[in-house]
């Protein structure tokens, strides 16, 4: 263990092997993540192709949904650039915690 840290250190990286994760944490979080984007997924397919095909329903906002043929799309095209934009973050920040 000794011969490791005196590794990480002289490459002038920090180690965090003493750090402990909470593996019940960890899962609760990933459950919760799949939930808020399976919900999204279905709010998604409802606005893009169900609504499109259901009569006018007389409450504004479903039938403003219904109507709509731009901000449907939006969210979902948007995915992919935050998704790079936040690993490049990421991946920027590690690269200058090393030097």
């Amino acid at each position: 263990m000794q011969a490791k840290e005196e590794l990480f250190t002289s490459l002038g990286i920090r180690h965090f092997g003493r750090m402990r994760l909470n593996h019940r944490h960890l899962s609760l979080t990933g459950y919760a993540m799949l939930a808020f984007f399976g919900s999204i997924g279905v709010v998604f397919v409802y606005t893009a192709f169900v609504s499109k095909l259901l009569p006018n329903s007389g409450i504004a906002i479903v039938d403003a949904i219904k109507d709509d043929y731009y901000f449907c799309y939006l969210l979902p095209l948007l995915i992919l650039p935050t998704y790079a934009i936040l690993y490049l973050n990421s991946l920027s920040f590690v690269h200058f915690e090393q030097n």
